[in-house]
């Protein structure tokens, strides 16, 4: 028997295998059932890839929606976030006139209360006057000024006394006011003395005279604005 080389081996194999598959049915058969059982192997396989890679692109697809769904509530939150974030300022700033509103009328009363105490004698005059003269700086902005000066010649009452007037210098013209709890026919007298009054011994002239009280006697504003005279039963009516 001929020795057969490690060379040789190889192709003495393929050329028997190959004399088996022509000449042996059975062997062929059996080659013929591996390959075609690997075969379905491989087309199982692939199949089973294909349908990974197709559940793959469902699911990106499926997370790309969801994305662009959580982008589009996101976008929803803010605007509305934005809307009520608006809407209370809003109602911050009502409030906040509302509340500025309230203030004013619970003061305004309560200048009506000092107004009528003050008319009994159960509250100071003053104190009242000066609850005026600060809403009128508040709401327009002027400055009052108390004037005081001794009339020696009576002009004013009619004997020697104390004139006090406030007084408000805007734009450089003069205006005079008078303000009390209650006017009556001769109040209105005595603060055109008091304008007479003051123009002569300033030497200048007064634009505006003003009354302001809540309480005026019948016939009071109609004398007063006979005479040239401005009358309000508020501070903040006063037109500047």
């Amino acid at each position: 028997m001929a020795t057969v080389t490690r060379e040789e081996l190889p192709e003495l194999i393929r050329e028997e295998m190959l004399n088996a598959l022509r000449n042996i049915p059975a062997v062929r058969y059996q080659v013929i059932g591996i390959m075609t059982e690997v075969f379905a192997q491989r087309a199982d396989l692939q199949a089973i890839l294909e349908r990974i890679d197709a559940q793959r692109a469902d699911f990106n697809q499926r997370m790309e929606e969801f994305a662009a769904r959580q982008e589009e509530h996101s976008r929803r939150l803010d605007e509305m976030r934005e809307d009520f974030n608006r809407r209370m300022d809003e109602m911050r700033e009502d409030f906040n006139r509302g509340f500025i509103q309230l203030s004013k009328e619970i003061r305004d009363v309560d200048l009506h209360v000092q107004a009528m105490g003050a008319r009994w004698g159960i509250l100071a005059e003053d104190a009242f006057r000066a609850g005026i003269a600060g809403i009128l700086t508040e709401e327009t902005g002027l400055k009052v000024e108390r004037y005081l000066k001794m009339d020696t010649k009576g002009q004013v009452f009619g004997q020697p006394d104390q004139v006090e007037i406030d007084v408000v210098i805007h734009n450089g013209d003069y205006w005079l006011l008078e303000v009390k709890s209650s006017i009556s026919r001769g109040d209105v007298s005595i603060f055109q003395r008091k304008v007479a009054f003051y123009e002569q011994e300033e030497k200048v002239k007064v634009r505006r005279s003003i009354i302001i009280s809540p309480y005026f006697d019948p016939g009071a504003q109609e004398q007063a604005r006979a005479l040239g005279m401005e009358t309000y039963t508020s501070a903040r009516e006063v037109r500047v």
